[in-house]
């Protein structure tokens, strides 16, 4: 896969509670059509996702999670864009 259309997402994951947990989400997400790798940390309770955009998203991947038993963790964050000078940017 191109490196210019690659999706990386890091997620938290909240209900693991052993080797068994981390290793079932892993697997599932893994099965998702367009992850090209995914990894599941027990300790730090936390997924990292690397995918396809074009055939997944963040949605699909937290639905996933949930699928397996467990919460995602998600956050909402405002940012501030600069350099915009018209409507068409």
């Amino acid at each position: 896969m191109d490196d210019k259309i690659r999706g990386h997402l890091e997620i938290g994951i909240d209900g693991m509670t052993c080797a068994s947990c981390s290793a079932r989400v892993e697997r599932a997400l893994g099965k998702l059509p367009g992850v090209t790798s995914a990894s599941v940390n027990l300790a730090t309770e936390r997924a990292e996702v690397f995918f396809d955009p074009q055939q997944l998203d963040a949605a699909r991947i937290a639905e996933a999670i949930r699928e397996t038993g467990y919460t995602p963790v998600t956050d909402e964050i405002d940012l501030v864009v600069e350099g915009m000078t018209c409507a068409s940017c």
